[in-house]
C-alpha cells in the first residue's frame, strides 16, 4: 500500500533499528511472557501512524512490518499494538486480506471531553485561547462513548475479537496545536 504523505525511508528505518536495538533488549527482560515478575504486557510500536484516515492511505505497511520485525529480533514476545489517532481501524489483522499487515491488538485514542476552546474556528481565529474566556460547560457532556465498542468491533478482523486498548481515554482542554491543559 502506498501513502499519500510519505514513502518508506531506509535511512530513517536504520536509525530506528539502532534505537530499538539499544532499548528493546532491556525491555525484553521485563516482559510477562519471559519473566513471571515482569511488568510489560504489550508493546506499542508507534504513535498515531494512521494506516488510513477516512479511507485515504497514510501509514506505511512496510514501516510497521519493519518495526515489528525489529522488536521480534530483539526478543520481544508480548503482543504488539499501535495507537490509532481515533478509531479508524489502522493495522488490524484481517485474515481475509493476507497481504495486509496487522498487529496483535488494536489500540486508539479517545478524547471523550472537549471544552469549547477546542472548536476549530476558535483555534483558527485565536479566540478562546485564555481559559478565563471559556464559557461554562457541562463535564457530563461525554462525546462518542456510547456505542464505542460496537463501532470498533465493526472494523472487523481481529478488532472484532481481541481486547481493545484505549490508549488515551480522557478529556482535554486544548489550544491551537498546543495541549496545555490535559487531565
Amino acid at each position: 500500500m502506498t501513502s499519500l504523505w510519505k514513502r518508506y525511508d531506509e535511512s530513517f528505518s536504520e536509525a530506528c533499528r539502532t534505537w530499538l536495538n539499544a532499548i528493546l533488549p532491556i525491555l525484553a527482560t521485563h516482559q510477562i511472557t519471559e519473566n513471571p515478575n515482569g511488568c510489560i504486557i504489550a508493546l506499542q510500536l508507534e504513535n498515531e501512524n494512521f494506516e488510513h484516515f477516512k479511507y485515504f492511505p497514510l501509514g506505511l505497511h512496510d514501516e510497521m512490518r519493519f518495526l515489528a520485525k525489529c522488536a521480534r529480533d530483539n526478543k520481544m514476545t508480548v503482543p504488539f499494538f499501535s495507537n490509532d489517532g481515533m478509531e479508524e481501524g489502522s493495522f488490524i489483522i484481517h485474515p481475509e486480506h493476507p497481504n495486509r499487515f496487522g498487529l496483535d491488538l488494536y489500540g486508539f485514542d479517545k478524547y471523550v471531553v472537549f471544552v469549547p476552546s477546542s472548536d476549530v474556528i476558535a483555534n483558527v481565529l485565536k479566540k478562546g485561547q485564555s481559559k478565563d474566556l471559556w464559557k461554562p460547560w457541562d463535564y457530563k457532556n461525554i462525546s462518542g462513548v456510547n456505542g464505542l465498542e460496537k463501532r470498533v468491533r465493526k472494523l472487523g478482523g481481529h478488532a472484532a475479537k481481541v481486547y481493545i486498548f484505549y490508549i488515551y481515554f480522557k478529556g482535554k482542554k486544548r489550544t491551537t496545536y498546543i495541549y496545555i491543559f490535559i487531565y
